[in-house]
């Protein structure tokens, strides 16, 4: 074998290795800031959809025992004032 093929080979089994490393690298580095952002944005969404569904709920709360409040007060009242 001639001394150009050797490094030829040489060459081209670097190259190909590196390659190869740098592809297996960027698939995994995609695959992580996917699944970061994925998560991290999903979650995120859960976060602040949790948030909206407690804030209304805890608004729904206050006005059924706002409006149970003041019903209750108008039928003693009026119980009262009638009876």
């Amino acid at each position: 074998m001639s001394l150009s093929f050797i490094f030829f080979f040489f060459f081209f089994c670097v190259f190909l290795s590196v390659y190869v490393f740098l592809y297996c690298f960027f698939l995994c580095f995609l695959c992580f800031v996917l699944f970061y952002f994925f998560f991290f944005y999903f979650f995120l969404f859960l976060y602040f959809f949790s948030l909206f569904i407690i804030f209304f709920d805890y608004l729904f709360l206050c006005f059924f025992f706002l409006f149970f409040f003041v019903f209750f007060v108008v039928y003693v009242f009026l119980f009262f004032f009638f009876f």
